[in-house]
């Protein structure tokens, strides 16, 4: 039986395209995320080979006044970036993974981001995890929402219904197929992943490989128990199809609208204003006010004397 099924599938032209879309989308998932571990690499060398020449060159022209060398440098910030990252890029290319801070008023540079075209953060990363959770579940919903339909359509869902006494068992055994058939493209996506992109087989890699799994038998499941319900090719498509929009798309905006609105965020305008102000009204406080609340979160400064009548370099980055 399984062996018919399987062969009566691979003739069917939903395999064909099927496969080709999962695999040439899948695939260039995977590359997208080789060209972000690339171009990540690239630019930690290139930072740090400026970091060097940036802290050389100011040496050379501060040498003699340390606080006016600290109030120039830059420091890189690196938080490199694991190889099993490429799978799911999320959102990197909104928070970077690299970031150059100076010792001046840290709190003003906490969201600097990269200049990043508008529309492309739009669109998203095409990576392995997007095609994970948008496409599979399409391409499950595609070759089974006409499991029983298709036979009663074409007439011989009578046929096998007076040659098996199990119904139920009879299109399970179908989807049984279909699903197979996703977890081998799941599989072979996960180990060519695993070689392009050099990530090693750890804890990481079977927790992601597991959760896909996980997924995509939940709407295995799904798939079978809208079939189960005996209805036409119409109901079963635009059901799942309006299931698959709440899940992916609908619930999740949900979510995050309410999170926003739940723990908002000051606009970037208003933070800097007030960032300003606290900033610069600094400079008609006494000193002593500043550097109490300086030493109490860092007493190893206490031994450093601040003039009350000159400026001193200890005070203002206090």
């Amino acid at each position: 039986m399984y062996r018919l099924l399987f062969k009566s599938f691979f003739r069917t032209r939903i395999f064909m395209v099927s496969l080709a879309l999962l695999l040439t989308v899948g695939v260039i998932g995977i590359l997208i995320g080789k060209q972000y571990l690339v171009k990540q690499e690239k630019t930690i060398a290139a930072a740090q080979v400026f970091q060097e020449e940036s802290i050389k060159k100011n040496i050379q022209y501060h040498s003699e006044d340390l606080g006016l060398l600290l109030y120039y440098l830059r420091f890189t910030l690196i938080k490199k970036p694991e190889n099993i990252s490429a799978i799911s890029i999320g959102q990197s290319d909104v928070n970077p993974l690299l970031q150059a801070v100076t010792i001046r008023a840290l709190e003003g540079q906490k969201y600097d981001t990269d200049f990043e075209n508008p529309s492309l953060l739009m669109s998203g990363n095409l990576d392995l995890g997007f095609v994970i959770i948008y496409l599979f579940p399409l391409v499950l919903i595609a070759m089974t929402f006409n499991l029983y339909s298709e036979e009663k359509e074409l007439g011989t869902w009578r046929i096998l219904a007076a040659q098996t006494s199990g119904k139920a068992q009879f299109l399970f055994k179908k989807l049984l197929v279909r699903i197979l058939f996703v977890f081998a493209v799941l599989i072979f996506l996960m180990i060519l992943a695993s070689t392009i992109l050099q990530i090693p087989m750890n804890a990481n890699f079977w927790a992601i490989f597991l959760l896909s799994v996980l997924y995509i038998l939940f709407w295995s499941a799904l798939c079978f128990w809208m079939v189960s319900f005996l209805k036409n090719s119409s109901f079963n498509a635009l059901a799942l199809i309006s299931i698959w929009v709440v899940l992916t798309i609908l619930f999740p905006a949900l979510v995050n609208n309410y999170v926003i609105n739940t723990y908002q965020v000051p606009e970037a305008l208003d933070a800097m204003v007030e960032q300003r102000d606290g900033y610069h009204e600094k400079w008609d406080m006494k000193k002593d006010i500043t550097m109490n609340g300086f030493i109490g979160l860092y007493p190893q400064f206490i031994k450093y004397e601040v003039p009350e009548d000159e400026f001193s370099w200890i005070w203002y980055y206090g």
